[in-house]
């Protein structure tokens, strides 16, 4: 058993069963398109198909970074177990969501 988790955010655009071969959790980003709050879950609450009609349509989806409830959530069951965490996510320069990581 390993001294470490590596997790990452949805926004390593890899599809679901990536994640689930390699036991890797991940946290979903949000999108609001034409008034309706969606998880980036990788194409379960829509369908990557839906999403780039819509948007070929003109719509224009807004994202949300993942909050410091939701990576408490992810990273709480690691850290009780004694793990350390390796999570992989998008740069500073470009999203806020570290410092929720942090």
């Amino acid at each position: 058993m390993s001294d470490y988790v590596i997790t990452c955010c949805s926004t390593a655009d890899m599809p679901e069963s990536f994640f689930t071969e390699k036991n890797i959790p991940y946290a979903c980003f949000h999108f609001t398109m034409d008034g309706c709050e969606y998880a980036d879950d990788l194409g379960k609450s829509i369908t990557n198909e839906e999403f780039y009609q819509r948007v070929k349509n003109g719509a224009m989806p807004v994202t949300s970074q993942v909050n410091a409830g939701q990576y408490e959530t992810m990273f709480e069951p690691f850290l009780k177990d004694g793990k350390d965490i390796i999570h992989i996510t998008l740069s500073s320069g470009i999203s806020g969501t570290i410092n929720s990581a942090q």
